[in-house]
């Protein structure tokens, strides 16, 4: 599941690179775009409908109703670079058990 969500949320990176961002910033004074939200809300529903048991801990929104499994994700790690069209932001997902990492991918 998680080569499948980052190669999706590379696909999205893509289609906003350039385009209208849509950034906003946040109570922390930190940029959130239409990327990192649309990401987010992908890794929560492909989550929930392969792991409904499964905790989720991400950068925008979370859903953390379960402690034994956790998926943590930052749906787009270097949001300034690219709000300012630098190309070095990625996705970064892992699933932590018991707060034991197990496996993690990015893109």
């Amino acid at each position: 599941m998680q080569k499948n969500l980052a190669q999706e949320a590379g696909k999205v990176i893509n289609n906003y690179f350039l385009a209208d961002q849509n950034k906003q910033i946040k109570s922390d004074n930190s940029p959130v775009t239409i990327t990192d939200t649309t990401i987010n809300s992908m890794v929560l529903d492909a989550v929930h409908a392969k792991y409904p048991n499964h905790g989720i801990l991400a950068e925008e929104e979370s859903d953390l109703h379960n402690e034994e499994y956790i998926w943590v994700c930052d749906p787009l790690d270097g949001t300034i670079a690219y709000t300012l069209t630098i190309p070095v932001s990625t996705f970064a997902i892992s699933l932590v058990r018991n707060g034991q990492p197990l496996v993690g991918c990015y893109l």
